[in-house]
């Protein structure tokens, strides 16, 4: 997969992980509707879920 934009990334790192949207989304505490929001870059995650993201997906996000 071709990375290109914030949401690449995120879509990218989750699969990596084998993590499902729902996961993710259970574990920031926020519906699947906002992870999938991000991953089709309608919306940015915010300076918090940016740190919580860098803990679940990795240092690539930091």
């Amino acid at each position: 997969m071709e990375v290109k934009t914030v949401g690449d990334l995120l879509r990218k790192l989750r699969v990596e992980r084998g993590m499902k949207q729902r996961k993710l989304a259970a574990l920031l505490g926020i519906s699947t509707n906002q992870v999938s929001s991000w991953e089709l870059d309608k919306s940015k995650p915010t300076p918090d879920e940016s740190m919580k993201l860098s803990e679940l997906l990795g240092p690539t996000m930091s």
